[in-house]
């Protein structure tokens, strides 16, 4: 603890170097979403990769001359010193340094991913995932009203803590890079579209072709668990 750290280092021999470290308190939960990065802090996915630069900041910098035991050179005693020649002593002291760059922090960036509802996707969507022995599963959670991303689930996923012991093929977000046939997905939201423009009512009726409906090009489609509905109320 800061206890023993502040005692060891009062040994004679000994030195504290502080560094910082990732820490991830939340683990796979958000993981394709924040993804990861090297060993030297590059972003290799996720926002990580995306806001490499903005979040990465810039270190400083002093360049000046020092002499044989490092003392630095003070411009004036440089130009002084190597000639009479003012012109050739400013130009040696233009060549050789005497810069100055001041850090640059990092940018903090805030994302629409609300916390408790990313927790809440990720624990349903793993039940089913687990359930039914699915190859992968996504999930994703929108504000209606705005489009804002309020969660993004991407299974199987990693542990970003130990990124070096994680399998390659589950860092893909397969909620942005895969394809797939939306289904019956698409039917609630066709519908609240008819009922918010009002071309159909809450009460209006639907033939459902009794659970099998056969088209050209795509042959048959057939309703989940043989139900066979008829009418149905929108």
């Amino acid at each position: 603890d800061a206890n023993q750290c502040d005692a060891a280092g009062k040994i004679y021999g000994i030195g504290i170097q502080s560094d910082w470290q990732r820490y991830y308190p939340t683990g796979p939960v958000a993981a394709h979403v924040v993804g990861f990065t090297s060993s030297d802090n590059r972003g290799l996915a996720g926002v990580e990769f995306k806001y490499n630069e903005e979040l990465t900041g810039k270190e400083g910098q002093n360049v000046l001359l020092a002499d044989v035991h490092r003392r630095p050179i003070r411009r004036s005693s440089l130009v002084a010193r190597v000639t009479g020649n003012g012109e050739r002593g400013t130009s040696l002291a233009t060549r050789t340094g005497w810069t100055s760059h001041a850090a640059r922090d990092g940018v903090g960036i805030i994302l629409t991913i609300d916390a408790a509802i990313q927790q809440f996707t990720r624990a349903q969507l793993l039940k089913q995932y687990e359930s039914y022995e699915a190859e992968s599963a996504v999930a994703i959670v929108a504000q209606p009203k705005t489009g804002a991303i309020l969660a993004m689930v991407s299974l199987p996923d990693f542990e970003p803590e130990h990124i070096r012991l994680a399998d390659a093929n589950n860092f893909r977000n397969r909620a942005i890079t895969d394809q797939f046939e939306p289904g019956s997905i698409l039917k609630p939201i066709v519908a609240a579209i008819a009922l918010d423009t009002g071309d159909l009512g809450p009460n209006e009726k639907i033939f459902c072709e009794y659970g099998s409906y056969h088209g050209k090009g795509f042959g048959q489609i057939g309703e989940y668990g043989n139900h066979r509905f008829g009418d149905l109320t929108v």
